[in-house]
């Protein structure tokens, strides 16, 4: 886990968790049962990765250009947004709101602010060897998926939380409670999305297989330039 001496957001308001937790995320993710969480997996199709075993300075470049222009499309980016200032705009949103922001850990780009059951908390996440993960539990760093970008990390959460009807992915609490179900219903707008990007969206929520433009995208009737404007962005949020 990204170690750090400070939260990012609170879990709750209350004085238990204003105790400053070294070597914790206010929130990691945990999996209570691995084998229906593999099969969860296999039936929502995600497009994850390994580790590379080496990566340049180039690539590394490639990869964080790329990652950048991706979240700068979503309107649930807050490049500005605080710890402070992810609190109170979740505070009144329904359970399940989720924003994208900077992580105030040096030794991580991102945070995902979310509105749980107990009031707005964040999980870091993760950034090594040109992929990206959230927080987790030190034992489930290898099982966990990890994605080319954080967009795509947070699509697969996001649709795996509205199908996981038994709860098998949880909130892990710095104490070690494991009690809170991973919620990523809707995103938290900072501004209107353009009618072109929604059009997009609507699309890619049509396609079964959008991650892979042999068997979709190249199929639909439109023009060469719809298609690469389809294919600069495959998600559905």
């Amino acid at each position: 886990m990204c170690g750090s001496t400070i939260f990012d957001v609170p879990l709750t308001s209350s004085t238990a968790f204003n105790k400053q937790v070294v070597g914790m995320s206010p929130t990691a993710i945990s999996i209570t049962d691995m084998k229906s969480y593999r099969d969860e997996l296999k039936s929502n199709k995600p497009v994850y990765y390994v580790p590379r075993e080496r990566i340049d300075s180039q690539d590394e470049f490639y990869i964080l250009s790329r990652n950048d222009s991706l979240v700068n499309h979503c309107a649930w980016y807050y490049p500005e947004c605080s710890s402070t200032e992810a609190r109170k705009l979740l505070k009144s949103a329904d359970v399940g709101t989720f924003l994208l922001r900077n992580s105030s850990d040096p030794k991580c780009l991102f945070s995902l602010s979310v509105k749980t059951q107990r009031g707005p908390t964040s999980v870091r996440i993760k950034y090594s060897g040109g992929l990206f993960q959230l927080d987790c539990e030190d034992g489930l760093s290898g099982k966990l998926p990890k994605f080319e970008n954080v967009v795509s990390l947070v699509n697969f959460h996001s649709t795996l939380s509205k199908n996981d009807k038994e709860n098998k992915c949880l909130w892990l609490e710095p104490s070690g409670k494991k009690s809170l179900p991973v919620l990523l219903h809707k995103p938290k707008l900072r501004k209107p999305d353009s009618l072109k990007h929604l059009a997009r969206m609507a699309v890619n929520a049509c396609q079964s297989d959008i991650h892979i433009p042999e068997i979709s995208t190249d199929l639909l009737p439109i023009p060469q330039c719809l298609k690469r404007y389809l294919r600069d962005y495959i998600y559905r949020l």
